[in-house]
Parts: structure tokens; C-alpha cells; sequence
């Protein structure tokens, strides 16, 4: 496996940590690092040296101290069960009180705090934390039953 572009600007950057100076963005000294590395593999492609294997640096797959990491992304099944959840979920808050539905719906679907929801439907904070409290109850024996 080869180290691709992203990857060598992270590996350069972590490496010189101790150069980033902290009265500038990091950002905008990741960026550089990133622009820099993509300079030199564009020179080193039109000279034509192979850039992914340079001549003075050593492989990353040659250090064995290297430990490959295990993608923890969802596969495909686990995608589709997690739609089906949701889609099953949504029936389920539809089927709620008009309060609690949109309650949830503002907290859980659209990741409002607390507050904002007050704020928007005019209602004192304390209200909304109990609505929610009622609906998560709710949302709770409904899935139980089923």
C-alpha cells in the first residue's frame, strides 16, 4: 500500500508539530504543508522519478511496528438497517401528540438544544425539558410493545 497525498501532508505535519507556531492558524500552516507536498510530488512526477516511492525515504509498509487500523465504518448491511430504523422511528414520532411530535423532531431530527425549542415555540425552557421527558417515555413503550 502507498501513502497517498492526504496522507504524507499529515504524516509531515504531525512530524513537525513543533514548528506550528501558534499565533497563526493551524489551518492555514496544514494547508501549506499540504500545497508544499503537492509541489514537490508534481515536480518529482515531471522529472519522472516515481513520487510514490521516493528514493530517500523508506516504505510505510516496511516498518513493523506499523499496525493496520480496522475500518469501524458501517457496511452496506448495517446502512440499510439503520435507514429502516430511522424510517420506522419517523412513523412512530408521527404518530405522537402534535407537542410532543414536534419536540422531538426539533431535539433528536433537527439537534436543537433545549433552549432553542423554547425559544421558538415560546415556551418556558422547564416545559420543553418535561414535554421531552413525556415524549422519550412515550417513544420508549411504543418500542417496547413492538
Amino acid at each position: 500500500m502507498r501513502k497517498t497525498l492526504p496522507l504524507r501532508a499529515f504524516s509531515k505535519a504531525f512530524e513537525k508539530l513543533e514548528q506550528y507556531h501558534p499565533d497563526y492558524a493551524f489551518s492555514t500552516w496544514l494547508f501549506r504543508i499540504a500545497k508544499n507536498n503537492a509541489i514537490d510530488y508534481l515536480r518529482k512526477k515531471s522529472k519522472g522519478e516515481d513520487p510514490d516511492h521516493p528514493a530517500d525515504s523508506t516504505d510505510i509498509n516496511t516498518n513493523s511496528d506499523v499496525a493496520e487500523i480496522p475500518c469501524q465504518l458501517p457496511g452496506p448491511e448495517q446502512l440499510l438497517i439503520n435507514q429502516q430504523e430511522t424510517l420506522l422511528l419517523r412513523e412512530i414520532v408521527d404518530g405522537l401528540k402534535p407537542n410532543y411530535k414536534s419536540i422531538i423532531e426539533m431535539h433528536y431530527f433537527r439537534e436543537q438544544s433545549c433552549e432553542e425549542i423554547a425559544a421558538e415555540l415560546n415556551l418556558p425552557e422547564s416545559t420543553v425539558k418535561v414535554r421531552l421527558f413525556r415524549a422519550r417515555e412515550l417513544l420508549y413503550n411504543i418500542l417496547k410493545k413492538k
